[in-house]
């Protein structure tokens, strides 16, 4: 596939390439970054007040139990609902305390440009998750050793074996990494 392609494909100009060559990101990439970063932020503190609702409705439910249990002399039953509730509120409060914390601790727009140069391997992986054994299919995009998540449609703007370079940021502790430029160097 040609440089137009993978530059259309992955929305970065020649300016940006230019940059990334000189280890610098554009203004217009550091827009990106943050803009796609809002859109994490916001999904992330939806689903932590989602389970925050969680955690308070069914702790609450776990208290009223805890009281009538109580106030029918059911001693054992109110103290395994008191501590129930509050189990339950620890674990989802914290399931959510936890995402918000992960959401908030990286900063794409502070984080360094990386580079790095070799042949492509693109593997589509399917990943279990969940406790029920579901399984969703991913594409990984594998160069010199360092792995980036990358669409479905992404692997026909890549030849297999050839040889690039991808200019990227990544999470404090490299469990993510976003694709800000690339280019062809030569065949594998």
């Amino acid at each position: 596939m040609n440089d137009q392609s993978l530059r259309n494909f992955f929305n970065f100009d020649e300016n940006d390439l230019s940059a990334n060559r000189s280890q610098r990101i554009t203004e217009k990439q550091t827009r990106k970054l943050a803009a796609d970063q809002k859109t994490s932020r916001i999904a992330g503190i939806g689903c932590s007040l989602v389970l925050f609702a969680i955690a308070l409705l069914f702790g609450l439910v776990l208290v009223i139990i805890a009281v009538f249990a109580f106030l029918n002399g059911k001693i054992l039953e109110g103290l395994a609902a008191l501590f129930g509730a509050l189990v339950w509120v620890l674990v989802w409060g914290g399931v959510g305390i936890f995402i918000i914390r992960q959401i908030f601790s990286s900063n794409w727009t502070k984080a360094p440009l990386k580079s790095v140069t070799g042949p492509v391997n693109i593997q589509m992986v399917k990943k279990h998750v969940g406790r029920h054994s579901d399984t969703i299919t991913v594409y990984e995009l594998h160069v010199s050793g360092k792995e980036f998540d990358i669409k479905p449609e992404a692997a026909a703007y890549f030849v297999q074996g050839n040889i690039y370079t991808l200019y990227f940021v990544e999470t404090y502790d490299g469990s993510d990494a976003k694709i800000l430029s690339l280019e062809w160097i030569s065949k594998g």
